[in-house]
């Protein structure tokens, strides 16, 4: 009865450190950490974004404070996003033609906030940016931060089995 208590254990531990996919947005010039990007799946399209986090230094750099209040409605050349193993890639732009009011980038006119995949082999940079721009000429230019995309590390299957054997451990002590 232990041991199908323990291997239950083991499951529901392994179940709850499998993580989703996540990514962190560096920049380029400063190497600094300015957002997260939870996916769904892999391929992913622009649907697929489960939830956009700023860091702090996201917020100063971009106005917007912890999760993304936007939603995303456009995908620009509907390329699906996928991992090389060097960061993501995809040839798309994500736009999200409304956006609410960023506390950095002057609210003039409409403007409209984009994530921006490069890719291998597309002819262009292979340089990620995060976009908020007005699309007014009158206001004052927006913000454009080149970076790239790069995997958060999951928890190892190692790291899970070790788990399950320390739950298998810890039963078998106590039966004793």
């Amino acid at each position: 009865m232990r041991l199908i208590l323990c291997i239950l254990f083991s499951v529901l531990i392994a179940k709850s450190c499998v993580a989703q996919i996540h990514y962190r947005f560096e920049a380029e010039d400063t190497g600094t950490v300015l957002a997260g990007l939870e996916l769904a799946q892999l391929p992913a399209a622009f649907s697929d974004i489960v939830e956009l986090t700023f860091t702090p230094d996201g917020q100063a750099t971009f106005g917007y404070g912890g999760v993304y209040p936007g939603v995303f409605d456009l995908s620009v050349n509907d390329s699906n996003l996928f991992d090389t193993g060097n960061g993501l890639h995809g040839s798309a732009s994500i736009h999200d033609n409304d956006p609410p009011d960023s506390s950095i980038v002057p609210t003039v006119g409409t403007f409209r906030f984009a994530l921006s995949f490069g890719g291998p082999g597309i002819g262009g940079p292979e340089i990620d940016q995060i976009i908020v721009t007005s699309n007014d000429e009158r206001a004052e230019p927006g913000i454009s931060v080149s970076g790239r995309w790069l995997a958060v590390p999951e928890p190892s299957t190692v790291l899970l089995l070790g788990v399950g054997l320390l739950a298998f451990g810890f039963g078998s002590v106590r039966q004793r």
